[in-house]
């Protein structure tokens, strides 16, 4: 324990002393015990939970706190305590991430405690509040140019000075660590590759550039993503697209490539039919290793690239064709999903894999998910994103003229009849379900035989021609889709009829018909064998959701009259029932 001196006794000992040097006796004091109360905080601090975590845990915690800015943040985590100090300090990785322009004395900080870690150079668009010393950052980096190993430059329209001397300066130096570099223009750029300056790249993404080369320079690679770029070759400068044989030459080039994206310019924007060279039919490549492959171009683009490459049994391939132009009034089975897909269904295993199939419509975009192990995948069409794995295959479609978007959809549901093996399992429909009248459902019906599950976002009219596709042929015949286990409907309510209670009553219960009609046939079905495990009717939601949202109503119990009636004639057909209203 720290014993302290009786003051009475200090006072009679100083008290013929110097003023000034009381002060300073008393400054000392003040400063050792303040230095003492320091060091029982930090006792006390290393007691605590997240002093006690290891630093490379600690260290992780951190990395993933960090934002865009890391020097902000760096000198405001600093300043917790004396620990986390130390370890930030201590801590190379943290200090890795050069973003460009930046002040001097910083970026020597950086370089200096990064030691010999790895280096990320971000230099993105935007305008210095004042023009950087452009000579000096270039020569304080030129000395660590060897430890490099990302480079992310955004140079944007017009592409600023500092931007292309910095993307200069990096394409003429070695670079032997780089294994990512990602650089977005959009006036056309010229750029030269060397694997020589870089042998180790093994990602890369290159938007609006005129890429100069004899043959593909980057054969390592394992991510490839093109936006927009064009080409040039020998003493011909003059930009040009990337034919279906430069695409090909790349894939061919890079044999270990596990992630590839193709991103041209959308079909309205340019004439399909002049912008690929001929290629020759036996012309085939194969993908032993890719996992990704995504195309954002002209529908018939795509299929010419589709019907030159073969892919593993598990590859993911996405295919956005921006807006096709359907005609409206087009005859059913008019080609879309043929128009894509390889007529070789070998070159695209999951054609003869699939299990489970989603139509998607939202507005005038059309999506179409096919899959072998998943039902779903968790996706928002509103944000267009999955969550957390794609699936095997997707397909997206917009319609250019409106009204279109109906006719498409229809011909596209068709259209999975005449594709995909009878094995599916599982088929989710979300769109105008009353244009499939019954001669679409029974071409359905006899083209998935074996489905189990059926999902169908629609209103209760739209169900109509569904419903009698249900019912067996006599009351001990055949049943059709006899493994039906799962049915799962989303249907808008019923309009109210004037005269309408205002607990939700409808006196005349005819909008409710179509459901006294489901539960007809589903006691048939039960009566021939055939009973269904589970039945979810939800009335409020809308066509529109995310699939297999939670609806909002579907968490209160309470029903109308009518929907009470509805679901108690409904329980005794189904081994288990919900019904939301």
């Amino acid at each position: 324990k720290t014993v302290f001196p009786d003051m009475n006794v200090v006072r009679i000992a100083m008290q013929d002393r110097p003023s000034q040097d009381i002060r300073y006796w008393v400054s000392d004091e003040i400063r050792e015990l303040q230095c003492h109360i320091l060091r029982l905080r930090s006792l006390h601090n290393s007691t605590l939970p997240p002093q006690k975590l290891p630093a490379e845990i600690l260290v992780q915690i951190l990395r993933c706190a960090f934002g865009h800015d890391d020097r902000k943040w760096m000198v405001k985590v600093a300043g917790v305590c004396r620990h986390w100090k130390d370890v930030i300090i201590g801590t190379p990785l943290l200090w890795t991430n050069i973003d460009l322009p930046m002040n001097q004395q910083y970026m020597e900080l950086f370089l200096a405690r990064s030691q010999e870690a790895n280096l990320h150079i971000r230099v993105p668009f935007q305008e210095p509040h004042k023009s950087p010393d452009l000579s000096a950052i270039l020569s304080a980096l030129a000395p660590h140019h060897p430890r490099i190993s990302q480079v992310n430059i955004n140079m944007g329209m017009p592409s600023p000075f500092f931007q292309r001397a910095v993307l200069r300066q990096l394409m003429e130096a070695s670079l032997p660590a780089l294994t990512s570099l990602s650089i977005d223009t959009s006036m056309d750029d010229t750029l030269q590759l060397s694997n020589s300056r870089m042998p180790n790249i093994r990602k890369l993404k290159l938007g609006g550039f005129n890429l100069q080369w004899a043959s593909w320079p980057l054969p390592g690679l394992t991510s490839l993503h093109l936006i927009d770029v064009t080409r040039s070759r020998g003493s011909d400068q003059v930009p040009r697209e990337i034919d279906i044989s430069s695409i090909l030459d790349v894939l061919e080039a890079c044999n270990s490539l596990e992630i590839f994206k193709y991103e041209g310019m959308l079909a309205s924007a340019r004439t399909l039919a002049s912008h690929w060279s001929s290629v020759s039919d036996k012309r085939v490549v194969s993908l032993p290793c890719v996992q990704d492959f995504s195309l954002v171009m002209p529908v018939d683009h795509a299929a010419v690239i589709l019907a030159h490459v073969t892919f593993p049994r598990k590859a993911r391939i996405s295919i956005r064709v921006g807006r096709f132009a359907y005609e409206p009034g087009a005859p059913l089975n008019a080609s879309l999903l043929t128009t894509v897909l390889p007529s070789d269904a070998t070159r695209l295993p999951i054609i003869a894999d699939a299990r489970h199939i989603t139509v998607w419509l939202v507005g005038i975009r059309l999506s179409v998910w096919v899959d072998e192990d998943a039902r779903s995948w968790g996706y928002n069409p509103l944000e267009d994103e999955y969550e957390p794995d794609p699936p095997t295959l997707s397909l997206g479609f917009a319609a250019t003229m409106p009204g279109t978007e109906n006719d498409m959809f229809h011909n596209v549901v068709l259209e999975l009849c005449s594709i995909f093996p009878s094995s599916v399992e599982s088929l989710i429909i979300n769109g105008p379900v009353h244009l499939l009248d019954v001669e679409s459902w029974g071409r359905i019906l006899a083209a998935f035989p074996l489905l189990q599950y059926l999902e169908l976002y629609s209103t209760l009219r739209g169900l109509e021609d569904f419903v009698p596709v249900l019912k067996p042929a006599t009351r001990h015949g055949a049943v059709p889709w006899a493994r039906l286990q799962d049915l799962y409907l989303e249907c808008t309510p019923p309009p109210r009829q004037a005269g309408q209670g205002a607990d939700g009553d409808d006196p005349d219960r005819s909008n409710w018909e179509i459901l006294k009609q489901l539960r007809a046939v589903l006691q048939e079905r039960s009566e021939a064998n055939s009973r269904l495990k589970h039945l979810y009717i939800d009335l409020k939601s809308t066509t529109n959701c995310s699939l297999h949202s939670v609806p909002e109503t579907a968490t209160s119990n309470t029903l109308s009259a009518a929907a009470e009636e509805v679901r108690l004639e409904l329980s005794t057909v189904v081994d288990s029932l919900e019904l939301y209203d």
